[in-house]
């Protein structure tokens, strides 16, 4: 008679109830393992130190002339590189396409010598930095356009601005015809572009009735920087003049540019000492005078007003109280900017001091407080107060 619910053994189950039973296998503590060598750590926090002390990737970066390229964006060079002007860290490979050719790689080393021959492309440029052979390289794009005009090409577009705005009675529409000309296209277009900010933030500072000016007057400061910043490389008379024009009317004295043109250089050398730079050495001298004034650019009025009030102050023997009077006038004029108004009053009280600092006390008070001349007004108070 068969036995209900009985299970026959089989081979199987012989052997495995004759083998002895294993332990469970002990569990360890977690371990966090390294992405690039594998070592192990009882925590994030401790692997993430390890990367930042083992593993550490930086981001390639291209230099040029000592600044980084923006990203994002169209870097224009208007004046040719050197070799020496390029700088690359933290990159171990590179790739290139010039004038939407292409990309091709290159050795990192190679690059500075490419870009110092450039003069009229556009330049795509990839670096990156493969920190670690397993790792996705770090990368960074630069995107370089280059206009480089030569010698004839810039002498060209001096010549068209003065045909078209060294003179009286400039407006926007001056600016266009200077723009629109012949000289004025492909290559040195940057270049035409600095110059034509430069008249147009003038003409926004001085508002001229015949202009029917409708920007800001604030405008004129970035319209006058950025003709500053990108006439910078530009070692020629039209562009150096421009530059120490924008430097004197922006109060900004820290690296004087002496131009040639007297009234300007020797009101930047008085200026200067007063804006607690020190004295010029003797080789910053004037290079200039009226006899050898050409009309090589427009000079805003306010600018004008305040080299003429130099002038005759220089050209006074004595103090007075009409003297006073024609400074007081300077310096509280409403159709001037703020930066004109203070350099009006910092020469009225350097020759104001000349005779004593109670003459010059209602500038010099004044002054107290103004950036770059408020030290020296201070100092000269402090001394009267002290005596």
């Amino acid at each position: 008679m068969p036995t209900v619910g009985w299970i026959l053994e089989g081979d199987r189950d012989r052997y495995f109830a004759a083998v002895s039973r294993a332990e469970s296998p002990r569990v360890g503590p977690p371990r966090v393992l390294c992405p690039f060598c594998s070592r192990g750590f009882a925590s994030i926090a401790e692997m993430l130190d390890h990367l930042a002390g083992s593993h550490r990737g930086d981001r390639p970066i291209l230099l040029v002339r000592g600044q980084e390229p923006p990203a994002n964006i169209w870097q224009r060079y208007a004046t040719g590189l050197d070799a020496d002007d390029v700088l690359l860290r933290n990159c171990t490979e590179a790739a290139v396409s010039i004038n939407g050719e292409s990309t091709r790689t290159i050795k990192p080393g190679n690059v500075p010598e490419l870009l110092s021959t450039q003069r009229d492309s556009l330049i795509e440029l990839r670096l990156g930095n493969l920190f670690e052979k397993s790792a996705v390289p770090i990368s960074a794009r630069y995107q370089m356009l280059f206009q480089v005009p030569d010698r004839a090409m810039l002498d060209a577009v001096d010549s068209a601005f003065q045909k078209h705005l060294a003179r009286e009675h400039v407006d926007f529409g001056s600016v266009d015809a200077f723009l629109t000309d012949r000289a004025c296209g492909g290559q040195a277009s940057g270049y035409c572009e600095a110059l034509g900010s430069y008249v147009r933030g003038l003409l926004v500072k001085d508002r001229p009735a015949h202009a029917a000016v409708s920007l800001p007057f604030a405008k004129y400061r970035s319209l006058y920087r950025t003709a500053e910043e990108a006439l910078q490389p530009f070692h020629r008379p039209l562009p150096v003049v421009i530059r120490a024009i924008v430097q004197f009317a922006l109060n900004n004295f820290s690296t004087p540019i002496f131009t040639g043109f007297g009234l300007l250089d020797d009101a930047v050398r008085t200026l200067v000492p007063l804006a607690g730079l020190g004295d010029l050495p003797s080789a910053f001298s004037s290079a200039g005078g009226e006899e050898r004034r050409i009309d090589l650019c427009p000079i805003d009025d306010g600018v004008s007003r305040i080299l003429d009030l130099r002038r005759r102050l220089a050209e006074r023997a004595s103090w007075s109280p009409a003297i006073a009077e024609e400074c007081r006038q300077v310096a509280n004029a409403k159709t001037l900017d703020a930066p004109d108004r203070e350099k009006g009053l910092v020469l009225w009280a350097n020759a104001a001091l000349k005779v004593s600092v109670e003459a010059a006390a209602e500038p010099l008070r004044l002054l107290l407080g103004v950036y770059p001349f408020g030290t020296w007004a201070s100092s000269h108070l402090e001394r009267s107060m002290d005596g």
